[in-house]
């Protein structure tokens, strides 16, 4: 196997030196540590294959004809497929001028000729571990992102299948990382993505289910035993992504008063019911409450006089930190719509069909839908609206 064709799992340094014996004697003190280690006679050729390989870390040395190490090093930072990569570079030169002029080029460490075995590999061992660090928490930020982006989508498209629900999991997922914040509570994310998917159980059920218990209509017995299964259906879909088993615990308690009233009946009571699955029931019961038309102040007063369906740490967390929120009434027609409006009253079409309910976050998304249906067969205005402005602690 060549250097440029290696085992992606082993690490890449490559070694830039004009000196072809410089070069041979760098590969063998370094080949014991288990690396590979390409190499580059010139700075054109180090720049092509830094862009090719993508090393861990290049060995370069300072003093080459026409291009030098310092000017090399310039090249590789204003370049973006190269401008994260290590860069140690080796120098008989031992001023001060010279180690500035590293520094300024971008360099982040040096070697000083004649160099002594040890420290190289100390050097370069550090170096790779520090870069490996980076890369897997860059990877590790990705694939965060990458989950954000994707609930987002999910977000949308289930607000599709039910806005009176879905709508809301925007300001929800936002309360809650406010809030477990606030609790001290690891990992938060866990709590957030909770909060996005708490409901994913309610696409399960026929239509005709959601729209009754969305209108308030009356539900058979097995209609109501469909909604409080809801939980525990979110639970079971989300079980199947292996990173999800703490979303799927919290998703599964959400319903469980403090006392241990309510589902899963199991017997489970205070502090055995999962923080997070806590903390979402105040907090959902707090935005229908605002849903409702209660300000969030008078909200969490009716939320505490509810005897035992509450942990008393959380709420008294939630009245000192969410209670900082103005909120100002004003009539809109669709032109002066704008994301972060919450619905004060429903949106509907001409014809009278409620197309989003009272309490529901205004997002791009649903401006563009809004917009289209008034294309189609119009759209009833003004309509109230609210907006909340958080202020000053």
């Amino acid at each position: 196997m060549s250097a440029e064709q290696h085992d992606p799992n082993v690490q890449t340094v490559l070694i830039v030196d004009d000196d072809a014996s410089a070069r041979a004697t760098l590969e063998a003190l370094l080949r014991p540590m288990g690396l590979n280690t390409p190499a580059a006679a010139s700075s054109a050729e180090a720049i092509a294959k830094a862009r090719e390989l993508q090393p861990d870390l290049v060995l370069l040395d300072v003093m080459m004809p026409e291009t030098d190490g310092f000017e090399t090093c310039r090249q590789l930072r204003a370049i973006s497929e190269t401008a994260a990569i290590p860069i140690v570079m080796v120098t008989a030169l031992q001023d001060r001028e010279s180690r500035l002029e590293g520094i300024e080029a971008g360099a982040d460490d040096f070697l000083t000729k004649p160099l002594d075995r040890l420290e190289l590999r100390s050097r370069v061992r550090t170096t790779l571990r520090l870069n490996r660090y980076r890369r897997e928490r860059d990877q590790r930020q990705q694939l965060v992102d990458t989950m954000r982006g994707a609930l987002a989508v999910m977000q949308d498209l289930l607000s599709l299948v039910d806005s009176e629900t879905f709508g809301k999991s925007k300001p929800l997922e936002e309360l809650a990382a406010k809030l477990g914040q606030a609790l001290g509570y690891e990992p938060v994310w866990e709590l957030t993505v909770a909060a996005s998917l708490c409901q994913l159980g309610r696409v399960t059920l026929p239509d005709e289910v959601r729209e009754k218990a969305v209108t308030g209509k009356r539900l058979t017995i097995p209609e109501k035993q469909m909604l409080t299964q809801i939980p525990e259906t979110g639970s079971r879909l989300l079980q199947h992504i292996p990173v999800f088993q703490g979303v799927s615990k919290i998703v599964h308690w959400q319903d469980k008063h403090f006392d241990g009233v309510g589902f899963p009946f199991e017997r489970c009571e205070g502090k055995d019911i999962p923080l997070g699955a806590r903390v979402l029931k105040l907090l959902r019961d707090l935005l229908e409450m605002e849903a409702s038309g209660l300000s969030r102040t008078a909200a969490l007063v009716v939320l505490a006089g509810k005897e035992g369906h509450y942990d008393p740490e959380i709420l008294k967390k939630a009245q000192e930190i969410l209670t900082n929120v103005h909120t100002i009434e004003r009539l809109v027609t669709l032109v002066d719509l704008r994301a972060g409006m919450v619905t004060r009253s429903g949106i509907k079409d001409k014809r009278g069909r409620l197309l989003v309910g009272p309490g529901i976050p205004i997002t791009e998304f649903l401006m563009r839908r809004l917009t289209y249906i008034h294309e189609t067969r119009g759209i009833q205005q003004p309509f109230e609206v609210r907006i909340d402005e958080v202020s000053e602690a």
